[in-house]
C-alpha cells in the first residue's frame, strides 16, 4: 500500500460515487454515501489501503477509464489524484455550488474532516 497509489473518485448524475484504487491490489467500490467515501480515502493516508476493504467490486466490473464526452455533457464527474490530493480538492469545493448532491456529500465530509 502506497499513499501515492493513484485513486478515481467518479461521481454520476444519478447520485451514485465510484471509488477505484490503483494499488498493488486493484478495488472498485460504488457507494451512495459521500461519508462513506471521505472515510475510506482517510484510511489510505493514514496508511491503510484497500487490500483490506470489504466489497471489491473490481472483479465483476473493472475499473472505468475516463470519458470526456460524457463528463461533457453532464453523464459524471471525473477526480484523479492521491488520497490527500482528492481530500483536498473535495474540501475545496464550496458545497452550495457543488454539482450534484453526491459532489456536495463529499465537499461537506470532506471540509469536516479537515477541521477536526
Amino acid at each position: 500500500m502506497s499513499k501515492r497509489t493513484r485513486i478515481d473518485i467518479i461521481a454520476d448524475n444519478g447520485g451514485g460515487i465510484t471509488l477505484q484504487y490503483h494499488g498493488r491490489v486493484k478495488y472498485a467500490h460504488t457507494y451512495n454515501n459521500g461519508a462513506q467515501v471521505i472515510e475510506d480515502l482517510i484510511a489510505v493516508v493514514d496508511g491503510f489501503g484497500a487490500e483490506n476493504w470489504d466489497g471489491n467490486e473490481y472483479p465483476e466490473i473493472g475499473f472505468d477509464e475516463y470519458d470526456q464526452d460524457t463528463e461533457s455533457n453532464g453523464g459524471y464527474r471525473w477526480y484523479t489524484g492521491t488520497a490527500d490530493q482528492l481530500i483536498k480538492e473535495f474540501a475545496g469545493i464550496d458545497p452550495d455550488d457543488a454539482w450534484g448532491h453526491n459532489v456536495k456529500e463529499l465537499a461537506i465530509h470532506a471540509r469536516y474532516q479537515l477541521a477536526i
